[in-house]
């Protein structure tokens, strides 16, 4: 479990990273802003990035969920947090991912999201990516429990 939690964590970590650099308006990979907000939200009319708060909130989010996979696998310890709390946490966590790329394949989703390039680019990378994201999270958290 320990390579996959590392895997896992490296994905989470990356995808931080770059919601963090959207919050500090640097525009990666893609220097455009319409093009970005285009390429990554997808939204209807879409000309700009989500206000910096939104960015950093999700940034925070998936830092969290890096730290907590790694404490799952035994990689990291967080004496003062219980394992339980832990695993819920990364239960729901898991939970958000895998509904998020389960309904980047609905019609309704792509109602909201019709914008190219990301209509295409979440049917082909970012759904599947968040399926697997919250398998992963998931394999790890009922490893944990036996």
């Amino acid at each position: 479990m320990t390579i996959l939690a590392l895997n896992v964590a490296a994905v989470l970590l990356i995808i931080g990273v770059l919601h963090g650099f959207w919050g500090l308006r640097i525009w990666l990979p893609v220097r455009d802003e319409q093009q970005l907000a285009r390429s990554v939200v997808g939204a209807r009319d879409i000309v700009s990035m989500p206000p910096p708060l939104q960015c950093f909130f999700v940034a925070l989010a998936l830092f969290g969920g890096t730290v907590g996979i790694l404490a799952l696998a035994e990689i990291v310890s967080l004496p003062f947090v219980p394992l339980a709390l832990v695993q819920g946490g990364m239960a729901f966590f898991s939970a958000i991912f895998i509904m998020r790329g389960l309904i980047g394949f609905t019609p309704f989703w792509a109602r909201i999201t019709p914008e190219m390039p990301f209509r295409s680019l979440d049917r082909r990378v970012y759904s599947p990516l968040c399926v697997l994201i919250g398998a992963g999270i998931v394999t790890v958290v009922v490893s944990g429990l036996t």
